[in-house]
């Protein structure tokens, strides 16, 4: 960087093309004296884009720097005219300074108006009410997973009759549809139809859908011991009292029917009649109440599931129902 009185003795010494005209800094790079018109090699700034900001000259340099490598040859007469461009460049640049343009960007600003402003308001409250959403949810998630620790303490001392033909290492995957999936594939007691799947993208979206998706792993294990149990006549109870003996899933995640006046409500009613293998019901569709929260608490995107247990009858299966986020089967409640 230099003065006035500097310019003067540079330019005594410099060759015609790399003469300063005006106070500023000026790169020179290896070799630049014997290839004076090379304008790779050479690059002025301004005093008028450097301010007192010496951080904006050293980026400036250093992306200079680390373009020259990548520079082909320039002919002398571009080095020419890229001169003559600099200047008209430097010209449009302290013009848009004082209309309050960026020195970065040359960019002058367009002025807000009103409609403008309330459409930004309104952008940004959006996105702060699905943050918080998110945030909120994530904690849930999270306090009820810290609670559900001391059930895997209790399965490591609980001995089990039974030897479950699904284990957790079988269906344990990341995301809720490759558990499903996994299900399918390796459960003997529980049959899940692709339609059963609703809106799955919305809860693989969510920051929770990992913990969702070892919830839903815990909980097929469980059903499918259950219903294992069942089929030996070792057990005799429902899915719930399942539960509260052996412990390996949360029985206040459990409900076996809805409330009142959700079961009157014939539209939310309807929500819960879902497709079955005709093995099942000769109709192809079964109204299912029983039901699974695998988030007890939170917005409208937790997960819900819904469950036919047919374990003492024809299929001896836990038939399920729906998989998806809880706006497709609302309550009165919610």
């Amino acid at each position: 960087v230099v003065d006035e009185t500097s310019v003067r003795y540079l330019n005594g010494v410099l060759p015609e093309a790399l003469q300063l005209d005006d106070v500023g800094a000026r790169l020179f790079m290896p070799n630049v004296l014997s290839h004076a018109y090379d304008s790779k090699l050479t690059y002025f700034v301004p005093s008028s884009e450097l301010g007192d900001d010496q951080k904006q000259l050293g980026r400036m340099m250093l992306r200079r720097i680390g373009m020259t490598s990548q520079w082909p040859h320039i002919p002398v007469t571009w080095a020419i005219l890229k001169r003559e461009c600099d200047n008209v460049r430097t010209e449009l640049l302290t013009t848009a300074k004082s209309q309050g343009a960026s020195i970065d960007t040359g960019a002058i600003p367009r002025p807000t108006t009103e409609e403008d402003i309330s459409e930004e308001v309104e952008r940004l409250r959006r996105e702060v009410d699905h943050l918080q959403n998110e945030v909120l949810t994530a904690a849930i998630a999270a306090e009820e997973e810290s609670e559900s620790a001391e059930w895997y303490r209790d399965q490591l001392v609980t001995h089990l009759s039974t030897a479950p033909s699904l284990r957790k290492a079988d269906v344990l995957r990341s995301t809720i549809s490759e558990t499903i999936s996994a299900v399918r594939l390796h459960s003997q007691f529980l049959e899940i139809p692709k339609s059963a799947e609703q809106s799955i993208d919305v809860l693989e979206s969510s920051a929770s859908s990992g913990v969702w998706a070892t919830d839903l792993t815990r909980l097929f294990v469980s059903m499918e011991r259950y219903a294992l149990a069942v089929s030996q006549g070792i057990f005799r109870g429902d899915y719930m009292l399942w539960c509260q003996d052996k412990g390996d899933y949360s029985t206040q995640k459990v409900a076996m029917r809805e409330s009142d006046p959700t079961r009157n409500d014939h539209e939310l009613r309807a929500k819960r009649v879902f497709d079955v293998s005709t093995r099942l019901d000769p109709t192809g569709v079964k109204l299912m109440l029983a039901h699974i929260k695998i988030q007890l608490r939170g917005g409208p995107q937790i997960p819900r599931l819904y469950f036919h247990d047919d374990t003492r009858g024809s299929t001896g299966k836990i038939h399920i129902g729906f998989i998806g986020p809880h706006y497709l089967v609302p309550s009165s409640s919610f």
